[in-house]
């Protein structure tokens, strides 16, 4: 009787007896021996196959079964498209938070099947808007843009009042009514105030120590009258709107 054992990581392929395949047997066993024989065996490494996938808007690479000698190691590398991010990494239904940060997962000793999916997400850009006293800006708050697309934003003044200037990132861009986000692809913020309409006067301070300060706009003139000795000469000025 003969018995025939695979190393590690392979197995019988097959077994010859006098030139004659037995197939891949684990004994063999000459009875009643009367002449010579002969008994060979041949062996064949073990693979196992990882089945690979991506979702919509990104890709792995190798994609598809890719067979892996038992014992040997594969490498996979994820990509997100543009605008998106990878969401999850499921090694063998389980996601792995370390293959979504660093875009790349090895199967290492392999010895079993294993499957390996990633799926993406799109990016997305919080957009701070915010308006003084006096007008609004629409819409107001945090909005959620989708990375690559676009947001409009209207700026109205209350009643007897003007839009004063409109800020964006830090940036003046004017008394503008309307103000577009192309193409975002950042966080981004927009400020706006307002002022009163020329032919009104916000006048503040008073008193002998105080000046007198009159916020208009180019719009029109607004009418003042200085008093006390602090404030200058006593009288009644005609202030353009934008001074």
């Amino acid at each position: 009787t003969f018995t025939i054992t695979a190393n590690s990581c392979y197995v019988i392929a097959d077994v010859l007896v006098d030139g004659v395949s037995q197939g891949a047997i684990g004994t063999y066993t000459f009875t009643n021996v009367t002449a010579a024989h002969t008994i060979s065996a041949t062996f064949s490494q073990l693979t196992f196959n990882i089945t690979s996938s991506a979702g919509a808007n990104g890709s792995i690479t190798p994609n598809g079964v890719t067979a892996v000698n038992c014992a040997a190691s594969q490498a996979y590398t994820f990509a997100a498209n543009t605008c998106y991010q990878i969401a999850t990494v499921l090694i063998d239904g389980v996601n792995d938070p370390v293959a979504v940060s660093s875009g790349t997962y090895t199967f290492s000793n392999v010895t079993a099947a294993h499957t390996i999916s990633v799926t993406f997400s799109q990016l997305t850009y919080n957009i701070t808007s915010s308006a003084g006293a006096n007008g609004s800006i629409s819409p107001i708050g945090v909005t959620s843009v989708n990375c690559g697309d676009n947001q409009t934003y209207n700026i109205t003044a209350d009643g007897g009042y003007d839009i004063q200037n409109v800020v964006v990132d830090g940036v003046s861009q004017g008394a503008i009514p309307t103000y577009t986000f192309n193409n975002v692809t950042t966080t981004h913020t927009i400020n706006a105030s307002f002022v009163l309409s020329g032919g009104g006067c916000d006048v503040t301070g008073s008193g002998t120590t105080t000046p007198v300060l009159c916020f208009g706009n180019s719009n029109g003139t607004a009418t003042i009258t200085l008093t006390g000795a602090g404030s200058g000469a006593p009288g009644t000025y005609t202030v353009d709107g934008g001074g």
